[in-house]
């Protein structure tokens, strides 16, 4: 059981990286300069330009950020605003997913 479960994994391994070498090939055909961010790279970088699409048809960084649910829930009444906020639930959470995990994968002592 073990040398099949080894097997296997060895098997996936080899699928990832051809899957990566896929990835990487297609994502030079399209100009982009996600991946000279850190904590993006070829994957996170293709997946980010699959669920936005055309940038352009986002008027501002805040529609991109409502669009994939990176934004916070307002309770507020005339000169009172709650501390306590909420992201919204709603977005695309592919979207979501690859820009939290790239954030993720920034080093600690990454200042800026």
């Amino acid at each position: 059981m073990i040398a099949i479960s080894m097997n296997t994994i060895h098997l996936l391994q080899k699928q990832i990286k051809e899957y990566d070498k896929a990835i990487e090939k297609m994502l030079k055909t399209i100009p982009q300069t996600l991946t000279s961010i850190k904590g993006i790279g070829n994957v996170y970088a293709a997946g980010i330009i699959a669920e936005i699409g055309d940038i352009n048809r986002f008027p501002s960084q805040a529609s991109v950020a409502k669009y994939a649910g990176l934004v916070w829930t307002q309770h507020q009444s005339s000169d009172f605003e709650a501390e306590d906020k909420r992201m919204i639930q709603g977005g695309n959470h592919h979207l979501k997913y690859y820009l939290c995990e790239a954030a993720n994968a920034l080093p600690e002592s990454w200042s800026g």
